[in-house]
């Protein structure tokens, strides 16, 4: 919901979240997470910073001709009502995209 809310662009229909990833000793450099959207690879947006619960809390980084471009402010007008979510592993895992050296 907080992608839909914070980030600005063509509709999305689609949300591919990946797992959340402890930085650091005990989680010292602080936790993280990733998305695609519409399933394209210029829309990865690597790095969302997120709280003990799971809250995000800052914009992560993107490719420069990434679609969407993050707002501070929400847009609670938006809702998941016509997205589809789905977990995704994460780009450790992704064979999509390996030939791009972008996402190396």
């Amino acid at each position: 919901m907080w992608v839909v809310q914070h980030y600005e662009g063509p509709e999305i229909k689609t949300i591919e979240v990946g797992k959340i990833y402890t930085h650091g000793i005990l989680g010292s450099g602080g936790r993280s997470v990733s998305v695609i959207i519409n399933a394209k690879k210029q829309n990865i947006i690597e790095g969302i910073s997120v709280d003990e619960d799971d809250n995000p809390t800052d914009p992560g980084g993107s490719f420069d001709d990434n679609e969407y471009s993050y707002t501070g402010k929400t847009m609670k007008n938006k809702t998941l009502d016509s997205v589809k979510v789905i977990y995704w592993e994460g780009k450790q895992h992704d064979e999509r995209y390996k030939s791009d050296s972008r996402y190396q």
